[in-house]
């Protein structure tokens, strides 16, 4: 009970600080409402007849343009339902954004009010040409990709489980995604086709992203000397195009947002080893799993340690595990091993599937091809990226066609149906076989000699 008290003095120091953070909320915003989130109860319009333009009373770097501001600190401590409330409030004089001083805890109550709609999706593609080519999958970082020759690249808004298409060029997308119930895992459906010069590919494939992250696709090479990538990134993003991890800025910088969701939590005191103590930021929605009994107050630390047993994570009887729907903040006493177990539970990281990398290369040399590929020299290549179970195909240039369907099993052997031909109506198919291949081994599927030279075709699978 002691350490319980403990951890609530200090988790109301957290809180308690005083921080300055802007908001992409303008003046003629009219926000929720006042009477218990009733949708059709009166609102209340940041500038409204009380606000006056004026010198703000603080500084802040947002405002450093803004020689007056409009004082809203009144309409907002009326949203907050604090008569007497001590922050202050401004939005700057073109209505552009509302900047706040004030203690943590009500900046956490502001940001529950203004949240916005985050069901915009904004997916970017890029194709990239990259000089060089490999036999099996080719890991260049990022960094890398992007010192290459940018094709083309194109950016396009929708919905979340709505389909989309759009166009640039010779490059078209066309796809439909879903994400978990946190919006932290954009599964895909893409259907792609390029008629760039030298480029010229189509795509059909499933994968997941993680929000914001760039997913690099290698596509393959036609000539055996350059490749070809995609960059695929997607972001939930406010209607204005900002990204909703950018919605809230703190004075300090830092795209404080963006890292909290990443990290999923925070240790804010050290004790000694034995003896450790954790916060973590959580979705308010874990209260949904709970029994909890009627008549608590929000704000209530409710003991969750039943929830996460049920969940095969055993606790020492002097464990703890609390949960404040109010702050969304989970606050843990408990080994370390207990923590990790937590952080992948709560961070939902089995729900982000294992991709399936397959490469098909083909090869020529003046003999036979071996798995040690040497003296090899590459004549075209082909890559597509699915999820388990799923079907992907793939088209490069006008003559390589392929359908590909996988599944890897516990012992990360990898079980594929492989189905390569030359016309688009697979009438003319030169490998077609069910094959199980080694993760991440580069295998020789098929060769023949004709002219006096061996031609093969190299397939490399990985599951990651």
């Amino acid at each position: 009970m002691k350490w319980i008290c403990l951890l609530v003095v200090l988790w109301q120091g957290v809180l308690s600080g005083t921080e300055v953070r802007s908001y992409q909320v303008g003046k003629e915003a009219v926000m929720k409402s006042l009477y218990c989130g009733d949708p059709f109860g009166p609102s209340v319009v940041l500038v409204g007849a009380g606000s006056v333009l004026t010198k703000s009373p603080f500084e802040s770097r947002f405002l450093k343009e803004a020689e007056l501001v409009w004082d809203c600190s009144a309409e907002i401590g009326k949203l907050l339902g604090k008569e007497k409330w001590t922050g202050f409030a401004v939005v700057d004089e073109e209505g552009a954004h509302l900047v706040v001083k004030a203690e943590v805890r009500d900046h956490i109550e502001i940001a529950k009010i203004f949240e916005p709609d985050m069901e915009t999706v904004q997916t970017k593609v890029a194709l990239y040409r990259v000089q060089g080519v490999t036999i099996g999958r080719d890991k260049r970082s990022l960094e890398e990709i992007e010192k290459g020759e940018l094709l083309v690249g194109l950016t396009c808004l929708h919905y979340v489980a709505y389909s989309y298409e759009a166009r640039a060029g010779d490059f078209s997308i066309e796809g439909e995604m879903f994400t978990d119930s946190d919006g932290e895992i954009l599964e895909n459906r893409i259907s792609w086709a390029s008629e760039i010069k030298g480029c010229e590919f189509q795509l059909k494939a499933g994968f997941c992203l993680k929000r914001g992250e760039p997913f690099i696709i290698e596509l393959g090479s036609k000539d055996g000397v350059s490749s070809m990538f995609a960059v695929m990134t997607q972001d939930l993003v406010l209607l204005n195009g900002v990204s909703f991890d950018e919605w809230i800025l703190k004075e300090e910088g830092g795209a404080f947002l963006k890292e909290n969701r990443i990290k999923g939590e925070k240790e804010f005191v050290d004790l000694p080893e034995s003896d450790r103590v954790w916060s973590f930021t959580v979705p308010p929605t874990l209260i949904e799993l709970l029994s909890p009994p009627s008549g608590h107050p929000e704000g209530v630390l409710y003991d969750v340690k039943e929830l996460f047993e049920e969940v095969g994570i055993s606790f020492e009887k002097e464990d703890t595990a609390l949960f404040s729907k109010r702050y969304s903040i989970l606050l843990l006493k408990t080994s370390r091993l207990n923590k990790e177990l937590i952080v992948d539970f709560m961070m939902g990281r089995g729900d982000l599937s294992v991709h399936m990398h397959f490469t098909f290369v083909k090869v020529a040399s003046e003999k036979k091809v071996t798995s040690q590929m040497e003296e090899v020299e590459v004549k075209e290549k082909v890559g597509i990226v699915i999820l388990p179970g799923q079907l992907g195909s793939f088209q490069l240039g006008e003559g390589l066609f392929g359908k590909v369907e996988a599944n890897i099993d516990l012992d990360s052997l990898i079980e594929g149906r492989i189905n390569l031909a030359s016309d688009a109506d697979f009438s003319e198919v030169f490998y077609k076989t069910e094959v199980v291949l080694k993760n991440g081994r580069s295998v020789v599927i098929q060769q023949s000699r004709e002219g006096g030279r061996w031609e093969a075709w190299v397939v490399t699978a990985e599951a990651k």
